[in-house]
């Protein structure tokens, strides 16, 4: 599936009302003075990212954002059938897929961990307030924590290969787009009572 990308550079467009141009002919001057698709989200440039990184250096906010954990299921059993190169290639196109997906929404691409898969994936999604910002003294790291975020990993690892878990309040924001999902218990990890989580 191939997505369509910005022409021009959504940050700029929205904050300064600059259409700073990300692809195509009109891009080469920009692409001349370092300016190019971002790599956190390709409808946004390197500059909005520096602006972003930045400003989170600077401060640490608290935030109203949905979180998305996705694994990719039985990864050491079927790293131990593939070579490394066929291993490498599955992991190009996870990682493809899941930041398209992410940037069809104008979302922001924080980090990939190691691994994860296929007998298939298991997603975890939780919305709410967290804080994002860069943590740490010797080492620092630009972040999100919480509760939220520690929900959504706790409830990507409760779901099954080919299975979407999402609290009940990704449910309320999302209600039309989950019709007839029903709610479960579920004992997660590091959580004293279980968490109602709804398959979507």
């Amino acid at each position: 599936m191939t997505d369509a990308r910005s022409l021009i550079c959504k940050g700029c467009w929205q904050n300064l009302h600059m259409p700073v141009a990300l692809r195509g002919v009109l891009s080469a001057p920009y692409r001349v003075v370092g300016l190019k698709p971002s790599r956190m989200n390709p409808n946004t440039c390197t500059f909005c990212e520096l602006m972003f990184t930045k400003v989170m250096k600077a401060t640490k906010i608290t935030i109203d954002a949905t979180i998305l954990f996705a694994d990719l299921r039985s990864y050491t059993s079927l790293s131990q059938s593939l070579s490394p190169q066929a291993m490498g290639e599955l992991l190009d196109i996870f990682y493809d897929e899941c930041a398209s997906a992410i940037w069809r929404h104008d979302g922001i691409l924080n980090k990939t961990i190691g691994d994860a898969l296929p007998a298939g994936i298991g997603i975890g999604i939780d919305s709410g307030e967290l804080s994002f910002g860069e943590f740490g003294r010797s080492h620092r790291d630009l972040t999100a924590i919480g509760t939220v975020v520690n929900t959504a990993a706790r409830a990507q690892s409760a779901a099954s290969a080919g299975q979407i878990l999402v609290t009940g309040k990704v449910h309320q924001r999302a209600e039309a787009d989950l019709p007839g999902s029903t709610a479960a218990p579920y004992q997660l990890k590091g959580f004293d009572q279980p968490i109602e989580l709804y398959a979507a």
